[in-house]
């Protein structure tokens, strides 16, 4: 290991450590191989010098291939969250079709369930299972979210969107794999109790009345009513689906719950939920910006929403827009940078040649992301 000055690193070079802020946030993490943006970024924190691995330039084709075979073995058995780790690319195109079909079967459950009040959990998990395995391999999040958006037949769209964004927040708190699925299921089925509801509250152009609100607000009791006997889902997938539209602070509905009351899955997709309601076409509303639902996500986890769960949707989902282009209240585009972990809705943004941290300009602020 070797300290070198910035303006002496070169790229390829290989971080023996990560490099931290002065606020001891990671800017990079031990194993980044350097390129040049990166230097630019390590500017940008005044970081004056790093510390680099060694890298002997003797070695045999032979030893690069067996150090080459064990950082591949490596990868396959460290932690899921390691920035380094390299996964099997995403498939969108397979994503896109396990999608749509997905959303083609919910649209006949919801009718069957309906005249029946049975689930056909089997054919549900057939259909959800190879989509939630692919967007745990290694997901393209902007791919995902632009599929994701109702752009028609809300109500079923909904239904397999919040079931992707559970799984995906799931995934960024750290869940175990065993439960992912359970997790998936709990989004996937949360509205099923909408079955229940006419057609005409369900898509009516324009607010709802208060005697067609009241209705609405019946549909996670029905949604219980129909799970709490369906085998082959937990009690947690059950109670997402009474408990989404509760809130922490005991004003939701049905039941008035606060949110030690909540099971931890019905925290998720009550996120889960709003995100995606946000971010879509509605029958009465166009789809908002994501950068404006994170925020006000973000105001709504003081008292309404849990934090742990809001703080990994937005870290999660904004780490993967690095690079992405933004709109600025000056008038000016520019790209982010850097997600600072502690506050990532304000990340440092790289407007032409000069970089803006908008952690400290408080005159500058997104208007829009793009990705």
């Amino acid at each position: 290991m070797i300290e070198v000055n910035i303006k002496d690193l070169k790229a390829g070079a290989l971080l023996a450590e990560d490099v931290k802020s002065s606020l001891g946030g990671a800017i990079l993490y031990k194993d980044t191989r350097i390129e040049e943006y990166h230097k630019e970024l390590l500017n940008a924190f005044t970081i004056s010098s790093v510390k680099i691995v060694e890298e002997k330039k003797t070695e045999t084709k032979l030893t690069k291939t067996k150090l080459s075979e064990n950082k591949k073995q490596k990868s396959n058995t460290s932690d899921n969250n390691e920035p380094t780790l390299k996964k099997p690319a995403f498939k969108y195109e397979e994503f896109e079709k396990q999608y749509n079909k997905a959303v083609g079967l919910l649209k006949n459950v919801m009718l069957e369930v309906e005249y029946t009040r049975k689930v056909p959990l089997l054919e549900i998990r057939s259909a959800i299972k190879p989509m939630l395995e692919n967007i745990c391999d290694q997901p393209n999040i902007t791919l995902v979210l632009d599929q994701i958006k109702s752009k028609e037949a809300y109500t079923y769209q909904h239904l397999v969107g919040v079931g992707v964004l559970s799984t995906l927040i799931a995934r960024f708190m750290n869940y175990k794999e065993n439960e992912l699925m359970q997790i998936g299921l709990a989004g996937t089925l949360h509205d099923i109790g909408k079955a229940k509801i006419s057609d005409s509250i369900l898509r009516k152009k324009g607010p709802l009345n208060h005697i067609e609100y009241e209705e609405i607000k019946k549909h996670p009791i029905y949604s219980y009513e129909i799970l709490e006997n369906v085998t082959g889902i937990n009690q947690g997938v059950v109670l997402a689906a009474l408990e989404h539209h509760e809130r922490d602070d005991g004003f939701g509905y049905p039941y008035k719950r606060k949110g030690f009351e909540m099971h931890p899955y019905s925290k998720i997709v009550a996120v889960a939920d709003i995100f995606h309601a946000m971010t879509s076409n509605r029958e009465y509303k166009n789809a908002e910006n994501i950068y404006h639902v994170l925020k006000q996500i973000n105001q709504d986890a003081f008292g309404k929403l849990d934090p742990k769960v809001v703080t990994s949707l937005i870290n999660g989902l904004l780490n993967y827009c690095i690079g992405k282009s933004v709109e600025l209240n000056n008038g000016t585009k520019g790209e982010i940078i850097f997600i600072n972990s502690t506050v990532p809705l304000k990340p440092l943004i790289k407007v032409g040649n000069e970089f803006i941290d908008l952690n400290k300009r408080t005159d500058i602020a997104i208007e829009k992301l793009t990705i």
